[in-house]
């Protein structure tokens, strides 16, 4: 009975950290598209990619977050700080990467889809999470 609850409340904790990052990445992509009518491609499409970028550190977290079985607060804080530390790990060197292997490339682009990612993730995750959760 247990395990059959804990499977249940993991599968909506992790359905949410999927539905906050396809709205992070529907936001993102509208981010693009409209800046595309503005700018030019390259920028709209460095916005979209340092927004993935986000999307894609942020999904990893929430996954190993979630999915731990872990009872004791120590070892629930510890797994915390190695997902936000693999999160940051993640975002470092796929910023390097993107920086490095994408020609052309608008770097404020980049960090401005970055940042708007975080602005809805910031904005969207707790009504997303307060509806999965209670």
């Amino acid at each position: 009975m247990a395990a059959a609850t804990r499977i249940k409340e993991l599968s909506g904790k992790v359905g949410a950290a999927f539905k906050l990052a396809g709205v992070q990445v529907f936001v993102i992509s509208l981010m693009a598209a409209l800046a595309s009518t503005v700018v030019e491609g390259v920028v709209a499409c460095s916005a979209w990619i340092g927004g993935l970028v986000f999307v894609l550190a942020n999904l990893w977290f929430a996954i190993r977050t979630f999915a731990n079985n872990k009872t004791e607060a120590r070892q629930i804080i510890f797994s915390i700080y190695l997902a936000e530390l693999e999160k940051f790990s993640i975002v470092i060197v796929t910023m390097i990467a993107i920086f490095i292997t994408v020609n052309p490339l608008e770097p404020m682009a980049v960090v401005a889809g970055f940042v708007v990612a975080q602005i809805v993730s910031l904005v969207i995750s707790p009504k997303i999470f307060n509806n999965h959760i209670s």
